[in-house]
C-alpha cells in the first residue's frame, strides 16, 4: 500500500469520525430555522410552542432564540398536549 492511498483511507476515517461525532453530540444546539426545520413546522408555530413552554429554548442577552437537540429530539418523541385555561 502506497503511502498516498494510506492518506486517502486517513483522509476519509477523519470524515467519518466528524460525521460520528454530530450524530452523537446531543449538545448541538440549534438557531429558530434549524429548530424548525428540524421538526418540519413553519418558525411562528415554533415560536407559539415556545410561549406555551411546550418547548424549551434559551436567549441569551434577550437576542435570538437557540434550541438544544436533544430537547427538541424527546418533543419529538413525547409531544406534550396545551391544555386551554378557562
Amino acid at each position: 500500500m502506497t503511502e498516498s492511498q494510506i492518506n486517502q483511507i486517513l483522509s476519509r476515517l477523519h470524515r467519518i469520525e466528524a460525521t460520528i461525532d454530530k450524530i452523537i453530540n446531543k449538545d448541538e444546539i440549534l438557531r429558530t430555522k434549524q429548530a424548525a426545520d428540524f421538526l418540519g413546522i413553519k418558525r411562528d408555530y415554533l415560536y407559539k410552542l415556545v410561549y406555551q413552554g411546550l418547548i424549551p429554548a434559551q436567549k441569551p442577552n434577550g437576542g435570538a432564540l437557540y434550541f438544544k437537540r436533544v430537547e427538541l429530539e424527546k418533543f419529538v418523541n413525547h409531544p406534550q398536549v396545551a391544555v386551554a385555561k378557562k
